[in-house]
This record gives structure tokens, sequence and C-alpha cells, in this order.
């Protein structure tokens, strides 16, 4: 992501993102998201409902690495307090599953696609990339 972008989150959710400044034997967040800029709104919508989940059972959700994979988002994390993960995970994983019709590039409605490297992309980016799918 634009190092701008991720700024923007890592100030307006700092705790979540409290790790990025830790060396990478002690949290992956040192090499920050390693996602596309067309997911910045999953991104900010999702730590947006974590912080008010969070707030709400009494915990801290904490960002441990941000990624893509297979053409989807992941978002690993740990929790601070004694929290229900069902509710947390449910959160989480709703973001993950939108992950795959938001185009990584630029935030549009897209698609994964790929045969052996996926992503998930807009036609238009689609077509640039030259993407083939199986």
């Amino acid at each position: 992501m634009d190092r701008n972008l991720e700024t923007k989150l890592y100030q307006k959710y700092p705790d979540i993102f409290r790790d990025i400044n830790e060396p990478p034997n002690k949290s992956l967040m040192h090499f920050g998201l390693e996602i596309e800029n067309g997911w910045y709104d999953l991104i900010d919508a999702l730590c947006e409902s974590l912080e008010d989940i969070a707030t709400t059972l009494g915990v801290q959700v904490v960002a441990a690495q941000v990624k893509e994979k297979f053409g989807g988002l992941r978002f690993y994390y740990y929790l601070e307090g004694d929290g229900d993960f069902a509710t947390i995970d449910n959160i989480v994983q709703r973001a993950e599953n939108a992950s795959y019709s938001i185009c990584e590039l630029c935030g549009k409605p897209g698609k994964l696609r790929g045969r052996y490297y996926k992503k998930t992309l807009c036609q238009k980016h689609h077509k640039e990339r030259n993407f083939h799918v199986a």
C-alpha cells in the first residue's frame, strides 16, 4: 500500500497498528500493509468495526500481519484481554470474504482472477495485467 495511505490508517487506528515499529523478529507489521491501495476503504471499515466491538467487549485488537494471499485479504491479529474471539473472527472473516469482490488495485468491483497466481481485479486491471483465467 502507498505509504501515505498506510500512515493515515496507522494514525487513525494507533492501537490496532501499534506494532508497526517492532523489528521483524517481533512483528510482521514491520513490513507494513502488504496489500494494494484498492483495499484501503475495506481496511478502514474493518478497523472501525474492530475498534467499536473491541471497546464493547473490553479487549484490544492488535494487527499481527495484513497481506494479500491467494487473491484475498488476510488480516491476522491477536487480542489483549479476555474477549469473544468468535465475534472478532466473524468481523474479520466478513472483510476477508468481501475482498474477493473488490479490485485490490483501484477499489472498484472485481473478482478473483488468475490460474496459478490469483489476484482480485476489476475488468480494466485484469486486461492491463493480462491475467489468464483458468
